[in-house]
């Protein structure tokens, strides 16, 4: 049974396939998926662009642009000020 099952993985890794019979009536399923961008093209490897870049701002535990960024975009107003 165990060589089967490394037989069905195999398969699966080598044609990329979402499910193989193992034996008799026993199916095994990976799911799987491709993250796409907007324009229909996979960005694993490349990432996205971010639509509002943040400078990072060091080892300053006192601020967080990330969320500074965010509170400013979503309600029109700068926190930091």
């Amino acid at each position: 049974m165990l060589n089967d099952l490394r037989f069905a993985l195999r398969q699966l890794a080598k044609h990329s396939l979402s499910s193989v019979v193992i034996v008799f009536s026993v199916t095994l399923m990976l799911p799987s998926w491709v993250a796409l961008n907007t324009t229909g093209e996979p960005f694993e490897g490349t990432g996205l662009a971010p639509e509002v870049f943040v400078e990072h701002p060091g080892p300053d535990p006192t601020r967080d642009p990330v969320l500074a960024a965010a509170l400013e975009r979503l309600t029109g107003e700068n926190p930091a000020d």
